[in-house]
């Protein structure tokens, strides 16, 4: 029997259980509800301030992709190993813009078109970034001995996170004539959706990793799995948070701006029925 003592027994994110999975799907459902909020945010502005649409790019941009790199950092500190790891600085900073410009690429194109096509490859686009940021945060952990990825686990996660993505966008994207709080459920539930979907990715990109032979964490002293991981689990979502205020400021003004007052909107939404 093994006796050597599991540092993870004193990480209070390992000891919490599911609890950072959920935080995970939670913090990418946020990331993705404002990012489609502010890509319709851009429909809204096209005719009162056609230059934004750049800055709510960035924005939704930002808000995807922090939230897919908070998760992938959420699911790492779930890893079972019997030494302790940690990340190196330069490879967790590489992984953040490695999933800004991923989520960067998918939104500037439902920026300009949103029909099926465009979807859907925005989708694939999306996959290929939650996958690649998962594999640059596994890398910059510096396990070691060095490993081969687990092919057959790494080729489930793609479709796992494009199914997810293409559905969730379509339906985030839709136009529901039946009324604003029947929308705003089912965008709530489409950003779920991704926000699953891309956690199960996420889990089948470290299900790839052959844990049992690893015995060391190259940059363990660096930044500590658990202060990674309360960053992620904690600042991320707070700045989320943020932006969905502004988000919401966004639309009050737009509303105020033509003259209509969102209660009067929905009376008369409502009358029209």
């Amino acid at each position: 029997m093994d006796d050597t003592p599991n540092p993870n027994l004193t990480d209070p994110l390992f000891e919490a259980g599911p609890l950072p999975v959920l935080l995970a799907i939670f913090v990418v459902a946020l990331g993705a509800h404002v990012a489609l909020g502010y890509l319709r945010q851009i429909e809204r502005d096209r005719e009162r301030r056609p230059v934004a649409a750049p800055f709510y790019v960035a924005m939704a941009s930002f808000s995807l992709g922090s939230a897919v790199w908070s998760a992938a950092i959420l699911c790492i500190s779930t890893l079972d190993v019997s030494f302790s790891i940690g990340y190196s600085k330069t490879g967790l900073a590489l992984a953040w813009l490695v999933s800004l410009l991923g989520a960067l690429l998918p939104l500037a194109l439902l920026a300009r078109w949103k029909r099926a096509p465009a979807v859907g490859a925005a989708g694939l686009l999306l996959a290929c970034s939650v996958v690649y940021t998962a594999m640059r945060l596994v890398d910059a952990l510096g396990l070691q001995p060095q490993f081969r990825w687990g092919l057959d686990a790494l080729a489930l996660s793609f479709p796992a996170v494009a199914a997810g993505a293409i559905a969730g966008i379509w339906i985030g994207l839709a136009h529901d004539p039946r009324g604003r709080t029947r929308r705003r459920w089912w965008r709530f539930g489409a950003a779920m959706m991704i926000g699953f979907t891309t956690v199960v990715g996420l889990s089948l990109v470290l299900a790839a990793v052959p844990l049992g032979v690893e015995v060391a964490s190259e940059f363990q002293k660096d930044v500590p799995r658990l202060v990674a991981g309360l960053g992620g689990g904690m600042m991320v979502p707070l700045v989320l948070a943020a932006l969905a205020l502004d988000l919401h400021m966004r639309q009050l003004r737009g509303h105020r701006s033509a003259g209509v007052a969102p209660h009067r909107q929905r009376i008369r939404r409502r009358g029209e029925r």
